[in-house]
């Protein structure tokens, strides 16, 4: 069955009710039963009273039975119409001398002695059923009488009490039932029209929600559409923008790789394919690493939120790194240095990490020439933890390094091959990690210097 407010709100009432009754009950109709209790005890006094004052000028046994017969005739009458149906209520009369000799016995009374405990209030037990019993004795102490109820009758009593509020009980909760369900869908039709006015726009309609209510409690649910909405809306922005980025960037090494292997193909002269050959293959090579970069742009992009947070030594991580480039910067005579400490733990994404150093470290080998220095260094910085690549190289215009991280960027004058993705990537990878990149000065007169902090370990609490 699928959960609706309105069976909520509905059973929601229905409980409260229910639970206004059972408070209405232990407030007021106990009380109540306590209350009557007392008044059948009052009456048991009064009844004793007067039997005891109509008796005590009487001697014959036969005027004292036509008293006492009146006395429990007028108590039945009146109790009855107070409370009971007529002829439900019966009163237990019992006279007896002062030797102990019964003079009277109601007809409803029990043949057994209910004076036996003296005066006062008292229960008792007789055959099998047990009474409430008040024993009075006259003054000159020529009389003893007893006056009973049957404890079950006062039982009834108090049943009748509590059976007596719950029989509209069903009917209430469904009056009030409906008046919700009724009162419900006229205070939710704002939702419902909101979620027609989701349902009728179009998939590409990212533009604000505007409901035609406006409703305090529907404000927060309506902010939270349109955040996303916003976000959905700048994240296909970003991703149409890089596909019409990468298609502009990998439409001139690819049209350049078709050229030289159509020219490849048309060439006779042997030097002439060899030349022609190795142009093909830097070609191919860079048309890889284009497309090497733009996946690793879409992968960080969609990493957001979700990437993994691990403990990754920052130095084996710069070690391995460093190896793993190692060839390029042979391969131009380069000085590739490792400096820091033998552990560094942080906390992070191990391969997105390893990707920003990778690019740094590409970046530095490429546009330093052949014969340069290049250094990779990791450590600490006012307890955060950071690396950091320096070359020797031609370094970067400051003007230039305001743009430098935007997707594509290249500097003007620049004689190295590159897609200007590089720092791209870095820039991204460290807003994962919450940390920054910044460009700090070099120690020679010529060269870059690009360091990454990241955040702090958090301190261990006491």
């Amino acid at each position: 069955m699928k959960t609706s407010l309105l069976r909520r709100m509905i059973w929601a009432q229905g409980i409260s009710i229910g639970l206004l009754w059972v408070l209405q009950v232990a407030i007021t109709l106990i009380p109540a039963y306590r209350d009557s209790s007392w008044a059948f005890d009052s009456t048991l006094r009064m009844c004793a009273a007067a039997l005891v004052a109509f008796l005590q000028d009487e001697n014959q046994p036969e005027r004292i039975r036509q008293q006492a017969e009146r006395i429990r005739v007028l108590d039945e009458t009146f109790t009855s119409e107070d409370t009971f149906k007529t002829g439900e209520y019966h009163a237990r009369y019992q006279i007896f001398d002062r030797d102990g000799h019964l003079l009277y016995l109601s007809p409803s009374a029990p043949v057994g002695s209910l004076a036996e405990q003296g005066t006062g209030f008292h229960r008792v037990d007789v055959q099998g059923e047990s009474y409430r019993v008040f024993v009075q004795d006259d003054p000159s102490g020529r009389y003893r009488v007893a006056v009973a109820e049957s404890l079950s009758m006062r039982k009834r009593l108090g049943w009748r009490f509590l059976r007596s509020t719950p029989v509209a009980f069903p009917l209430i909760f469904l009056i009030i039932a409906v008046c919700t369900w009724l009162l419900s869908r006229r205070a939710l039709r704002p939702l419902r029209l909101l979620a027609e006015s989701v349902e009728r726009r179009k998939p590409g309609d990212l533009s604000p929600l505007h409901p035609a209510v406006d409703l305090k409690e529907t404000r927060p649910l309506v902010a939270s559409l349109n955040g996303l909405l916003s976000r959905v809306s700048e994240l296909l922005q970003a991703q149409r923008r890089f596909v019409a980025d990468a298609a502009h960037e990998l439409r001139t090494p690819l049209a350049v790789v078709g050229t030289q292997a159509h020219t490849l193909i048309r060439e006779e002269d042997a030097a002439q394919r060899e030349a022609i050959g190795l142009d093909l293959q830097r070609g191919i090579e860079r048309a890889t690493g284009l497309v090497r970069q733009l996946l690793a742009v879409a992968r960080l992009e969609a990493a957001g939120p979700e990437l993994s947070e691990e403990v990754v030594d920052l130095a084996a991580l710069a070690r391995d790194r460093t190896s793993h480039i190692l060839p390029l910067a042979l391969a131009k005579k380069q000085d590739l240095g490792v400096e820091g400490p033998e552990r560094l733990e942080v906390r992070g994404d191990g391969s997105v990490l390893g990707m920003a150093m990778d690019n740094l470290l590409e970046n530095a080998i490429r546009y330093t020439p052949e014969g340069g220095t290049v250094t990779l260094r990791f450590g600490r910085e006012e307890g955060r933890p950071c690396f950091e690549v320096e070359d020797d190289g031609p370094g970067m215009s400051e003007a230039f390094k305001a743009r430098a991280f935007e997707r594509f960027s290249r500097e003007l004058g620049s004689h190295a091959v590159g897609a200007g993705l590089g720092l791209a990537i870095v820039q991204r990878a460290v807003e994962l990690h919450r940390g920054n990149v910044a460009f700090l000065p070099t120690a020679g007169p010529s060269g870059l210097r690009v360091r990454i902090e990241l955040p702090a370990p958090p301190q261990p609490t006491r």
